[in-house]
C-alpha cells in the first residue's frame, strides 16, 4: 500500500516537472519580447571576505565589460578580509580612469544584519545607478553580461535572474558533469517556475533588480539578519509584496560561471546553508518543499521495501515517473540556455536526487554550518555587534 501511495505521488511529481517544462518556454518568450536599446547607469556590487585568491580575476572581468564607462560603476565591498583584498583591489583599479571602481570596507557588522546582506546593503547606499547586478568574486562574468541583463529592464521590469553555470575544470571529469548538470537543473526550476507565475529560486551570483526596488522594500526588511537569502529570501518579497515583473536572462552572453566548491567538508556547509531558510519561505512554497522532501523520502522508503519484499514494481514506476520527467525539463533548460550538459546521466543519479533532498532538506534544519569563517546554527541566526565602514577610491 506504501508503495502505491508513492507512486500517487510521483504521478503528481512528474505533473509538476512537466508543468515547468511548460513555464521555460513561456519565460523564453517572455524574454524575447524585451530588448531596451538604452543603456542606463548600473552599478555591480561585489561582497567579498577573504577573497585575495579570486578577486583579482573578478575584477578585472568586470572591466573588461561592453558597457558605457561612464555608465558602469564597480563597488567592491572588503566585509573585514584579512587576506589583503582590500589591496589587491586598489592594486588593480589604480589607472582605471574610464570606469568608476570604488572600495569599500567593513570592519564591524551591526546587531541585526548577517554579514553578506550589510555588506551589499552598504554598496547601494554608496551608489545612485538604478540598475543594481549582483555576483561574487569566484565568478567571471563574460564581457557582455552587464548588457546582456540591463537589456531586461523595460518599465516593468523591477528583477533579472541569470544563470550561473557550475564549471569544474580542476576536478575530475565526472565531478564537472555532475556539477554543470545540478547547476543546470536550478536554472530549469528557476525558469520554469518564473514563467508559470510563481518564480521560486535564483541565485546572488547573477542577478540584477533595480535599487529603486530595493530601498522600496527597505532592502532586506525582516531577512536581514538571516545568513543566507540575500537572492531567494529577496525574490520572494518581490514576489510577494510587489507588482514589478520578474523575467529570465537566458542569452549566453548573460551567463555567469562559476567554480564550486572544492572541497566534501565546503560542499556540505554550502548546501546547509542553502537548505537552512526553507522554514522562512511564504507558506505556499514551505508547502511545496514539504511536499518534495516527502516524495523524496517516500522514494527511498520504496526501494527499501521493494528490496525486502521483492515487489519491484511500484519501484520501477517511481523511478520512470521521477526520472523522465526530471530529464525532458534539464533537456528543455538546456535548449532554453544554449547550454551543454551530460542530460542522459539524469535517470542515473536520480535515486540519489532523493537521498540528496532527503539528508540535507533534513540537516538544513538541524546541523550547524560554517561560512567564511564563522560558524551558524540556523538560518534565523542573527548575527553582528556594532559595525563601521571605510574608504573608496
Amino acid at each position: 500500500m506504501f508503495n502505491w501511495i508513492v507512486v500517487a505521488g510521483a504521478t503528481l511529481y512528474a505533473m509538476a516537472l512537466l508543468l515547468l517544462r511548460r513555464g521555460i518556454r513561456d519565460a523564453l518568450r517572455d524574454a524575447s519580447k524585451v530588448s531596451t536599446e538604452s543603456f542606463p547607469p548600473a552599478a555591480v556590487v561585489v561582497a567579498a571576505r577573504n577573497e585575495a585568491k579570486n578577486i583579482e580575476a573578478c575584477l578585472r572581468s568586470l572591466l573588461n565589460q561592453d558597457y558605457p564607462p561612464d555608465r558602469l560603476q564597480i563597488l567592491i565591498v572588503d566585509d573585514r578580509s584579512e587576506d589583503g583584498t582590500g589591496e589587491i583591489v586598489r592594486q588593480v583599479a589604480e589607472g582605471q580612469h574610464d570606469l568608476q571602481v570604488k572600495l569599500l570596507r567593513i570592519d564591524q557588522v551591526p546587531a541585526g544584519f548577517a554579514p553578506k546582506k550589510y555588506a551589499l546593503s552598504r554598496a547601494i547606499e554608496h551608489t545612485s545607478a538604478e540598475i543594481v547586478l549582483t555576483t561574487d568574486a569566484d565568478c567571471r562574468p563574460g564581457p557582455r553580461w552587464v548588457a546582456s541583463m540591463v537589456r531586461l529592464f523595460d518599465r516593468q521590469t523591477g528583477l533579472a535572474i541569470g544563470f550561473s553555470p557550475l564549471t569544474a575544470a580542476k576536478l575530475h571529469k565526472w565531478q564537472e558533469l555532475l556539477y554543470r548538470l545540478d547547476s543546470l537543473a536550478l536554472a530549469a526550476v528557476a525558469a520554469g517556475s518564473l514563467g508559470l507565475g510563481y518564480p521560486l529560486t535564483c541565485t546572488g551570483r547573477n542577478l540584477a533588480y533595480r535599487r529603486s526596488l530595493f530601498l522600496e522594500l527597505n532592502g532586506f526588511g525582516k531577512y536581514a539578519g538571516i545568513p543566507s537569502g540575500d537572492d531567494d529570501l529577496f525574490l520572494s518579497r518581490v514576489r510577494e509584496e510587489t507588482s514589478w515583473k520578474i523575467r529570465y536572462a537566458f542569452a549566453p552572453d548573460a551567463h555567469v560561471p562559476a567554480e564550486p566548491v572544492g572541497t566534501s567538508r565546503a560542499f556540505w556547509n554550502q548546501r546547509i546553508r542553502h537548505a537552512s531558510k526553507a522554514l522562512l519561505y511564504p507558506v505556499p512554497m514551505r508547502l511545496l518543499l514539504a511536499g518534495l522532501y516527502l516524495f523524496n523520502a517516500g522514494f527511498l522508503g520504496a526501494m527499501l521495501s521493494a528490496g525486502l519484499s521483492g515487489n519491484v514494481l511500484p519501484l520501477v514506476l517511481i523511478w520512470l515517473l521521477k526520472s523522465l520527467p526530471e530529464t525532458a525539463l534539464v533537456c528543455e533548460g538546456a535548449k532554453a540556455l544554449q547550454f551543454r550538459a551530460a542530460w542522459w546521466l539524469v535517470p542515473l543519479v536520480s535515486p540519489v536526487h532523493a537521498l540528496y533532498v532527503a539528508i540535507f532538506g533534513a540537516a538544513g534544519q538541524l546541523a550547524a554550518f560554517e561560512w567564511k569563517g564563522r560558524t551558524f546554527s540556523s538560518a534565523v541566526t542573527l548575527g553582528g555587534a556594532n559595525c563601521s565602514t571605510g574608504s573608496s577610491i
